[in-house]
């Protein structure tokens, strides 16, 4: 791609917003014109020529869905709303789209396409007053104040606050910790689509109350967080005294191993060195005390 080309490219996913690929295409599909420069990228080609086959009725859509099943797929993805939700924020968050695939369970190729066509966000990160304008913004525009105000904590918090956001609607922590950074995040996320929200004079007194209340969570989330924190201090030092004793325990029994060769010695029968040397005598009646009989002698 030339650089005039790649100046083109850039200036239109300036303007257009993360879904510049899929605007041009369906324009070029549409006979709205064609810039020459706009073919020499793979995704608008593929996504021209799969929406001029749409156009033709069932048996075109079907030759298209054969031919770029990937764009097939990211069109379903792209109408269910909570796994565009879930791309988005993985998205967002910088994750790579063989992550958000293996995560979520869809081909790579689909999350790639969605990530070309409708929410190209990756290469512009950098950029905060963009993703502001472009992407934040234009989605609490929409009515979707509670996505806005969750994407923004997958903007700023990375993988992590995605992921966390993600699983919070999908499946419970099991742990207390995970429990308590769920509950902590989702109460953050209704924090910021409230403060989001332009009000009037009939909705500040509703929303000093939904302040207060959120105060209110936040302390007893805190509250449950010093409490696991000690239970789990308390865990650690149970853990050190229990591996001290095991320690003891082991050195006890390596010291009766070492004792019990010596106390073997002083048990254990040896002949006396004197009596092995002296030679053998024959004990007579005599010196042994005994009287002989004269009936003896003569036999």
């Amino acid at each position: 791609m030339h650089a005039n080309g790649k100046a083109w490219f850039e200036m239109q996913h300036t303007l257009r917003g993360p879904a510049w690929r899929y605007q041009l295409a369906t324009e070029f599909a549409n006979g709205q014109g064609r810039q020459a420069c706009a073919v020499s990228d793979a995704a608008i080609r593929e996504a021209v020529t799969f929406f001029e086959l749409w156009r033709l009725g069932p048996q075109g859509q079907r030759r298209a869905e054969r031919r770029y099943p990937h764009i097939g797929g990211a069109e379903e993805l792209w109408a269910n709303s909570t796994l565009r939700a879930r791309v988005q924020l993985m998205l967002l968050a910088d994750c790579e789209p063989s992550e958000i695939a293996g995560r979520l369970g869809i081909p790579p190729a689909v999350v790639q396409a969605v990530a070309d066509l409708h929410f190209d966000v990756r290469g512009m990160l950098q950029a905060t007053d963009w993703i502001l304008t472009s992407v934040l913004l234009p989605e609490g525009d929409r009515g979707r104040d509670d996505l806005a105000a969750e994407m923004r904590l997958a903007y700023y918090g990375g993988r992590h606050a995605a992921l966390a956001l993600i699983d919070a609607k999908s499946q419970l922590p099991v742990d207390p910790a995970g429990q308590l950074y769920t509950a902590s995040l989702l109460l953050h996320a209704k924090v910021q689509q409230a403060l989001e929200v332009p009000l009037t004079a009939e909705q500040a007194p509703v929303f000093m109350k939904l302040y207060a209340d959120v105060r209110s969570e936040d302390q007893r989330i805190q509250l449950e967080r010093e409490k696991l924190s000690f239970r789990v201090q308390r865990w650690a030092q149970r853990l050190a005294l229990a591996q001290a004793r095991v320690d003891l325990e082991r050195e006890r029994l390596n010291l009766e191993r070492d004792r019990e060769p010596n106390s073997g010695r002083g048990t254990s029968s040896v002949a006396n060195p004197a009596t092995i040397n002296s030679p053998k005598t024959t004990s007579s009646p005599a010196a042994s005390g005994r009287m002989v009989a004269p009936s003896d002698q003569a036999a």
